[in-house]
């Protein structure tokens, strides 16, 4: 027994205590027992992790012998800052003696490094300098060499005759990846005079000299800037041809590029051209662009409107007049109804129980025009 228990058992035999009083010291000494047995243990924390410090850039790393023979090939200036860089990106003495033979006008060490960073060789650069490019810099060298232009596409260029490239004219070329290929079906199109801001545009915008053959095919005589728009705005040569064969008198680029933008197809244009004989073009855009079906088109023209034409049946569609609602006016016989009163009715909100009301009040003399009058005037016999 524990000794806690004795002592207590002790001093109840003693008279000490009373009865009570022991049987709550005992339950006591128990209650703690059980808390004990029952701790859950706290595991210890892990030691905590310190990341080493970052390695110092210290310059003393390089050798005497290396800046020695830095110096020798052409860099006894530089600085140990520079030579540990130039050592970083192994750039060895032999590496700095062949490029300062090359007597580029800006060269220093910090351009040797990026000609090593970018893996240009000096064999790279002389087969440039032979080229005679004018004002070659090694900031050009390094553009060449990141774009991966080759010496020989300098030389095809010059062949087909264009003598007068700039570096910049070069670097543009290589990076949108235009090759003399390109450049020689361009001029059996006929293009025998681009610049090479225009190619390079054709390319940027990723046209091929095979669009520009169907666009010809076509018929439309076009410059090389419209022919990028096209190009942009994803001209299909198909629909413009369809389109073509409509023998439009007013249809221009500019409407067809319109087309092309808005995704105005062929067929749309010849439909509503069969029920509006007299629309234009640009009222065929117009129509498109506020979303009119040739469903709709097609249900207004045959409700026969005195002034039914292309204009009328947008402001229509606009001021959201439906088929329905024409045909319920229509059915009251107004003699004057047209589509340009509908549109008003529409617009200032003239139900079709209102001009029941009056039919019936007024009987078979009751105009549109009258409707539209009472309506704004107020002065109406019938609740709307």
């Amino acid at each position: 027994m524990p000794t806690e228990q004795e002592h207590v058992l002790q001093m109840l035999a003693d008279g000490k205590i009373t009865i009570s009083d022991a049987e709550m010291l005992l339950d006591a000494l128990k209650m703690g027992e059980r808390e004990v047995e029952t701790a859950v243990p706290v595991m210890p924390l892990p030691p905590q992790y310190l990341a080493p410090p970052p390695p110092i850039h210290d310059p003393r790393r390089v050798t005497p012998a290396y800046a020695e023979a830095m110096a020798e090939a052409g860099l006894p200036y530089a600085t140990k800052d520079e030579l540990w860089h130039l050592h970083l990106h192994h750039v060895t003495p032999n590496y700095v003696r062949r490029l300062v033979q090359l007597d580029l006008p800006d060269l220093d060490a910090e351009g040797i490094a990026q000609l090593a960073i970018h893996h240009i060789h000096p064999e790279y650069i002389a087969a440039f300098q032979e080229l005679k490019l004018q004002d070659l810099t090694l900031h050009d060298v390094v553009q060449l060499g990141i774009h991966h232009v080759r010496p020989e596409m300098v030389r095809e260029l010059r062949d087909l005759g264009i003598t007068d490239l700039t570096v910049d004219d070069v670097v543009q070329l290589g990076i949108h990846h235009v090759r003399p290929d390109m450049i020689r079906q361009l001029r059996d199109l006929g293009f025998n005079n681009l610049a090479v801001a225009q190619i390079v545009q054709l390319a940027i915008h990723d046209i091929r000299p095979d669009f520009i053959h169907k666009l010809r095919e076509t018929g439309l005589q076009l410059t090389i800037d419209q022919i990028v728009q096209l190009g942009i705005h994803d001209a299909q040569p198909k629909q413009i041809q369809a389109l073509m064969a409509l023998d439009f008198s007013e249809l221009t680029f500019d409407t067809i590029l319109d087309y092309c933008i808005h995704e105005v197809r062929a067929d749309y244009v010849a439909t509503i051209h069969n029920l509006l004989p007299e629309a234009t073009p640009k009222q065929f855009l117009t129509m498109h662009i506020h979303e009119l079906t040739v469903g709709y088109v097609k249900e207004m023209v045959n409700f026969d409107l005195p002034d039914i034409d292309a204009r009328s049946i947008v402001s229509l569609k606009i001021q959201e007049v439906t088929p329905a609602y024409v045909a319920e006016m229509v059915a009251l016989d107004l003699h004057d109804l047209s589509a340009r009163k509908l549109t008003t009715m529409q617009m200032n909100g003239i139900s079709m129980r209102y001009a029941r009301k009056l039919k019936e009040e007024i009987g078979d003399e009751l105009t549109a025009q009258q409707i539209i009058d009472r309506w704004l005037s107020g002065e109406t016999a019938v609740s709307p």
